[in-house]
């Protein structure tokens, strides 16, 4: 079977990087690097299978040979005819700018300003797939960021790439409360992206203790219509569950909301079984059924 393209990360660190946002254009920079040229280049590249010219377009400061060589072998995909490219400056939610493999800290080796969105067909009339590549600037030049291991990096620093403008939000006036002005009962619907915070490191292990559970807080808080559902600090369990030799997987299964614990069902994370998730990791899940806070 086929590999997924991959978001020039190690195939061993991070898996499941679905579910993004519709990208929006980024303002092209005339002080800075070309936008137009570096898009160019990779079109380029892809077009003539040319590998040594894709390479260029990477940076390699500080790639372990095994992070270069899955790099090489699953993110250089040919295959497909681009259908589209274009740079954004929106970010993936559900990736995480750090993760920990074998007691290491990883993270990407540039800054992330901007992403590379490359969409292709996929196999369903109609449809197509689109992958976002981390990019940031060395020496005037844009280049995929790679995951590399992090010296002295305290257990995951904050997430900048994923959500740039979390503290304005965090404290910008809001109306808190379960039900709407007109009094009507507010629920939140499926598909509300939940991005939480994990208290504590999560990774198989816990598969095999204490059923799974693990724990996290709101890192953002989710608002119907205005109103403040579940603020910023809530407190969310989740669990971990593997099937037998399949990689495991991690899901939300209740968040506290005014002193209730809230039962939810949410989009899993599968991940491989060599990672472990840092306290203070951010993660997004999706509800996948409506969650009603008056019942």
């Amino acid at each position: 079977m086929k590999l997924p393209r991959l978001l020039c990360v190690s195939v061993a660190a991070l898996t499941a990087l679905a579910g993004y946002s519709q990208a929006r254009p980024a303002p092209q920079d005339n002080a800075g690097p070309s936008q137009s040229d570096f898009i160019a280049a990779y079109r380029r590249a892809h077009d003539a299978r040319d590998v040594e010219a894709m390479r260029k377009l990477y940076c390699w400061d500080g790639v372990t040979p095994e992070i270069k060589d899955i790099t090489e072998r699953y993110a250089y995909d040919f295959e497909d005819k681009i259908r589209d490219i274009k740079l954004t400056s929106e970010h993936p939610k559900d990736r995480p700018s750090q993760y920990a493999k074998d007691g290491v800290t990883y993270g990407f080796d540039l800054p992330v300003v901007l992403e590379l969105v490359v969409e292709y067909p996929a196999p369903t009339k109609g449809a197509h797939n689109t992958n976002y590549y981390p990019v940031g600037v060395k020496d005037g030049h844009y280049l995929i960021a790679v995951m590399v291991p992090k010296q002295g990096v305290a257990p995951l620093a904050a997430n900048a790439v994923a959500a740039p403008n979390r503290a304005a939000k965090a404290h910008a006036p809001t109306h808190t409360g379960q039900t709407s002005a007109s009094g009507q009962s507010i629920v939140v619907p499926g598909e509300t992206t939940l991005t939480v915070r994990l208290t504590q490191p999560v990774g198989e292990r816990l598969a095999g203790i204490g059923g799974g559970a693990f724990s996290a807080t709101l890192a953002e808080s989710v608002e119907v219509n205005g109103v403040t559902m579940t603020p910023v600090g809530a407190v969310v369990q989740g669990m971990v569950t593997k099937e037998s030799d399949y990689s495991p997987q991690l899901a939300l299964s209740s968040v506290t909301v005014n002193g209730t614990v809230r039962r939810i069902e949410t989009t899993t994370i599968t991940f491989n079984q060599r990672i472990e998730y840092p306290a203070g990791t951010e993660l997004s899940f999706k509800l996948i059924r409506p969650l009603n806070l008056q019942k």
